[in-house]
């Protein structure tokens, strides 16, 4: 399965390409579109749990075929975002700001202030 996903280029997809827009239409004007949002939910559910269970190199080309069918990002937001991680590691590296440990900031750590 994994040399499958990688035979093949998945850089045109497009979000909805699955979903045709009339389906995704009539579900989001349905009357009943709670319901149709419940069964969806549990589907994704589903899909996860589903997807959690695959190896870690299927779960790999699983999120690689997910990410390339998302809209791309925008270059002002990834520019802007770049040059905010560039600006926070200069302060960092002139002694401006303090690092946290990863094992505090995820709580897996005693925090310094309880």
């Amino acid at each position: 399965m994994r040399s499958e996903y990688r035979r093949q280029d998945f850089s045109s997809l497009e979000r909805g390409k699955f979903y045709p827009a009339s389906k995704a239409t009539r579900a989001a004007s349905d009357a009943g579109s709670n319901q149709n949002l419940k069964a969806v939910e549990v589907n994704v559910k589903t899909l996860i749990a589903l997807a959690l269970q695959l190896d870690p190199a299927d779960r790999a080309d699983l999120a690689a075929v997910l990410q390339a069918s998302l809209p791309p990002t925008d270059p002002e937001i990834e520019r802007l975002w770049q040059e905010e991680a560039i600006r926070r590691l200069d302060a960092h590296q002139r002694g401006e700001s303090v690092g946290i440990p990863a094992e505090e900031v995820f709580g897996k750590g005693k925090a310094t202030n309880q």
